[in-house]
């Protein structure tokens, strides 16, 4: 595929392979991130956790049969660093949507005739496995959980901590977390 716009349209499936071929060899948990390289190409960051241990050379065939070029890493993800590095991915595919040429197909309404044609990109920044962190809902119920006590507290009077990351500070709690289970752990990005 040299055209990046039936590329990008097309990494959606290339990803569903890669995930189907990659369940067939290892029970794995992801958190992927898609950023748009400066020629806008579609680039996947994936943090990947495996039950059991993984091989570099067959995640890199999986990969490359998938449809991807691949560059596999397997370090024990540290939740602090990844974490960042996945908020980096996720926070610049956000700002970069608009930059992704994408190829759909447009029906001609008079002729009928179908053509290939350009359209806004449609494609998620991110994705995760069910297992992976904590799941949106969850996130919400701990923020709400953290506003009422702060409201609590401060209609009782009590000093309240407003630093960075406490119950009590304004806006969200910072939640990062890698999946749930503990286990070996791979960094992987195609």
């Amino acid at each position: 595929m040299g055209d990046l716009a039936e590329w990008n349209a097309a990494a959606g499936q290339a990803w569903n392979r890669l995930r189907l071929r990659l369940s067939r060899v290892c029970r794995f948990e992801y958190f992927r991130v898609v950023e748009v390289q400066k020629r806008g190409a579609l680039h996947l960051h994936v943090l990947m956790w495996s039950a059991e241990p993984l091989q570099r050379d067959q995640i890199q065939r999986i990969a490359l049969a998938a449809g991807f070029g691949c560059q596999v890493d397997l370090t024990p993800l540290s939740p602090r660093r990844h974490a960042n590095y996945a908020a980096k991915y996720a926070t610049k595919a956000t700002d970069q949507r608009g930059a992704a040429p994408w190829a759909v197909d447009v029906i001609n309404k008079r002729t009928g005739e179908v053509t290939r044609g350009r359209a806004p990109a449609r494609y998620r920044t991110w994705s995760s496995s069910r297992q992976w962190g904590l799941t949106v809902r969850e996130v919400r119920a701990a923020n709400r959980a953290a506003l009422e006590k702060s409201r609590l507290r401060r209609a009782a009077g009590a000093a309240v901590d407003q630093s960075p990351g406490s119950a009590d500070a304004q806006g969200p709690i910072p939640v990062a977390g890698a999946p749930r289970r503990a286990g070996p752990a791979a960094l992987a990005w195609a």
